[in-house]
């Protein structure tokens, strides 16, 4: 996204001043100096694989991981039939979630006494992949709902032990929730999905950033805010929003945009922060980590765009740019992009959040559907062809009030047979 932008703005500027010149010598730098800290990081790793690997294993540590095995074990006759299996799945399910929170704890405390460095790891990212088999975020994810949980609310690991909520809907409740609305939050991830308790929390995030303010402690959004919300983001999809952008408005009422680049040990954040109070937009930080080659380009971009003598700032004249060459016009507008729009550009599945859209007729075609919009819905192709196409979901109209059936039952009425209960 970065890049596009600069790519866009550099080629603008270049038509515009055809007098100036385009020296791209920071981004050259950088990335050589990315390199070297890849062959660095890569040198360390290597040394250190090369001592633990002389190391003998600890008998100790080996007899415990073997217990704990034994603990976790299923040792009696797997069920065979679905609704038997269904429920050993789902105590599964409930016992992994529960060690997953109990990982983040364990994980806190090895981090605390930099305890892979102890070992002889070379970072806590190759502790992560070569000792517990997983991903640094992941790890980090699991430490942070568990500090969370031990600090501001223990209510949340009570009902992921319960089996109340999932693991992801622990983690998005406790990114949010204090001791005052963590039960309204509870209640509201046992009435959601994942997919729509992540929006709403993202509601309350976005609303609080605009107002300066944290998200800490807010209370789940109501169905109008809701509304609200998702009517700016149609804005935002249909080109409304870029219009405006375009032709000289502004989303922020304050002063323009402010930009700092963090330089220190590591050349490789940008922070862009605008100043506005507006109704669309507020104080919105913006931290992106980038390879160095990128902030090498952004900083030739810059300096390219002040030796232009353009009126505003850079971060606007990036977006202005940008959106002056890609806004599509009505006139190019794909088929069904309506249908897309209305769905925010996402699959209106209630368990999935692929963008890849298609059409889909809620009343077949075949069955007597026609193309009016309120039977049709923007699904991925995964969902629209996989899953109600070969009957493991059915969707009854109308599109603004979709009825989901999910399961055998959904199987056994797509394909005209009597449900059997």
């Amino acid at each position: 996204m970065v890049e596009a932008l600069l790519a866009e703005g550099m080629s603008t500027l270049l038509a515009r001043h055809p007098e100036l010149t385009c020296r791209l010598d920071s981004a050259t730098r950088a990335e050589a100096w990315d390199q070297r800290r890849e062959l660095e990081r890569r040198l360390a790793e290597l040394l250190a694989e090369d001592e633990l690997s002389g190391q003998a294993e600890d008998p100790g540590l080996t007899e415990l991981i073997a217990g704990l095995v034994d603990e976790v074990g299923d040792r009696g006759e797997v069920p065979r039939t679905p609704a038997a299996l269904d429920a050993h799945l789902r105590e599964l399910s409930a016992r992994l979630q529960t060690r997953d929170r109990r990982l983040g704890e364990l994980a806190c405390e090895v981090w605390g006494c930099s305890g892979w460095r102890e070992l002889g790891y070379a970072s806590a990212a190759q502790y992560a992949n070569e000792r517990l088999a997983c991903s640094l975020a992941s790890v980090k994810a699991r430490m942070t709902l568990a500090r969370r949980c031990k600090r501001l609310v223990p209510e949340v690991a009570l009902a992921l032990d319960d089996g109340d909520i999932g693991y992801e809907a622990a983690r998005l409740v406790a990114r949010i929730a204090d001791r005052d609305t963590v039960y309204a939050w509870l209640d509201r991830a046992a009435a959601r999905t994942t997919k729509h308790l992540r929006e709403e929390v993202e509601i309350v995030e976005a609303v609080a950033r605009a107002e300066g303010t944290t998200p800490v402690g807010c209370e789940p959004p109501d169905a109008s805010l809701v509304a609200e919300f998702q009517d700016l983001e149609r804005g935002m999809l249909d080109g409304t929003v870029a219009e405006l952008v375009v032709n000289g408005g502004r989303l922020m009422s304050g002063g323009p945009s402010q930009i700092s680049v963090t330089t220190d040990d590591e050349p490789s954040q940008i922070s862009v922060t605008g100043d506005g109070r507006g109704r669309w937009a507020g104080m919105v930080p913006l931290r992106m980590r980038l390879r160095s080659e990128t902030v090498g380009f952004w900083r030739d971009v810059s300096r390219l765009f002040e030796a232009s003598g353009e009126a505003g700032s850079f971060v606007d004249f990036l977006i202005r740019a940008f959106w002056s060459v890609w806004l599509r016009r009505d006139a190019e507008r794909v088929a069904y992009q309506d249908v897309y729009e209305r769905a925010r550009l996402r699959c209106e599945s209630p368990v999935c959040s692929n963008r890849d859209l298609t059409p889909h007729h809620l009343k077949f075609r075949g069955h007597g559907g026609g193309e009016e919009r309120s039977n049709i819905a923007g699904l991925c192709v995964t969902c629209h062809l996989e899953v109600l196409h070969l009957g493991r979901m059915k969707a009854a109209p109308p599109a603004h009030h979709i009825h989901w059936t999910l399961g055998r039952d959904a199987l056994l009425e797509v394909h005209g047979r009597e449900v059997i209960r």
